[in-house]
């Protein structure tokens, strides 16, 4: 094993896939992608999509559809957060579809003369990106005025992981209201991961991005996924500490009796949180480990006193071993956010390692 590293388990992501499809009926999943496959690996989770016969893909800036392509991904390519001028010529060059969501970026379209495959994108109550639903019409006249190939009509919920939520029923029927008249031959896609759950109405395509990876923003609810990853890291050094002592920086923790600690190679460089500084613990040996003292950039102290440990032994940050589970959801609410926001934090120097495919 590497010093650190993630594994990433992409027989598990093609589970959450099928799965994901089975629930999201005639709506087709597409492989959403974005942010290196939420920390993942955007390539090597997209191929293993791929040979699980997912042929709809997403991501959020056009370098990353062009990333994909060129590495052999076929069918559909979407790019959620639009494009500027100076990337038109590459969504020509790399058949790739955009989404489009104001006037001027239309207009900027036309100007340069570049019909690429749209998706309009109307805003139906998350207030982020969007044209009003009142001007879908208007705008999908001009495109069709002007050539435009336009596959499709979106929207984005904003609470599809709070069952109950009135804003969810809100939101549907707007959407659906709206599209009614568009529905010949264009693609509607108004869900995320939890809406394929909580909502009544899909659609013809979904848009799973963290339940493909394992996590369950629906953490009531009991569906059958998988967590694709696993962040690992050795132990460097054993060492005692003596009642009275002070562990890491400001010596924000004192020994309360003499114990042993474990330096361990994982630091907020690595993406593991000085936010988790003395309220995480880790899995030494298959026990859990409180960690102690400030996290560091490189490195982190956990106790040890009650496992017999050795540098070069395993530590798991937040997966499995023999047989016992931290989940990266753990690690997200001692930080105060969700687990999207761990898997992406985790740093480019963490080695990624593939299984399963």
């Amino acid at each position: 094993m590497k010093t650190l590293l993630c594994e990433i388990d992409l027989g598990a992501i093609r589970h959450n896939y099928r799965l994901l499809q089975r629930h999201a009926g005639a709506a087709r999943v597409v492989g959403i992608v974005k942010a290196d496959g939420y920390g993942h690996g955007d390539v090597p989770v997209a191929m293993a999509l791929q040979r699980e016969g997912c042929s709809h893909f997403a991501v959020a800036r056009v370098h990353e559809g062009i990333k994909l392509r060129q590495a052999g991904i076929e069918g559909e390519i979407l790019i959620m957060s639009g494009s500027f001028p100076s990337e038109f010529s590459a969504l020509r060059e790399f058949n790739l579809s955009t989404v489009v969501y104001t006037e001027e970026n239309i207009e900027e379209m036309i100007s340069a003369g570049i019909t690429a495959p749209v998706h309009i994108k109307i805003d139906t109550g998350m207030n982020r990106l969007g044209f009003r639903p009142q001007k879908l019409e208007q705008v999908y006249q001009t495109l069709q005025r002007a050539g435009f190939d336009i596959k499709g009509v979106m929207t984005h919920m904003a609470s599809a992981d709070e069952p109950g939520a009135s804003s969810i029923q809100q939101q549907e029927d707007l959407f659906f209201q709206t599209t009614d008249s568009f529905r010949n031959g264009l693609q509607e896609h108004i869900t995320n991961s939890a809406g394929i759950f909580t909502l009544g109405k899909l659609g013809t395509l979904a848009r799973p991005g963290i339940m493909l990876y394992g996590a369950n923003p629906l953490p009531e609810s009991s569906i059958d996924l998988r967590p694709a990853m696993s962040f690992k890291t050795r132990i460097l050094q054993v060492k005692p500490v003596y009642k009275g002592e002070g562990i890491s920086y400001g010596h924000t923790y004192i020994a309360k009796k003499d114990m042993t600690i474990a330096v361990i190679a994982a630091g907020y460089a690595d993406g593991y949180s000085r936010l988790l500084s003395n309220r995480a613990r880790v899995l030494v040996n298959g026990e859990l480990a409180p960690q102690v003292g400030r996290i560091c950039m490189d490195m982190s102290m956990v106790d040890i006193t009650h496992i017999s440990a050795k540098r070069g032994d395993e530590v798991v940050l937040f997966g499995e071993q023999q047989g016992r589970r931290i989940y990266a959801a753990e690690l997200a609410e001692i930080m105060g956010t969700i687990d999207y926001e761990v898997f992406c934090s985790i740093s480019p120097r963490v080695k990624r390692m593939y299984t399963g495919s």
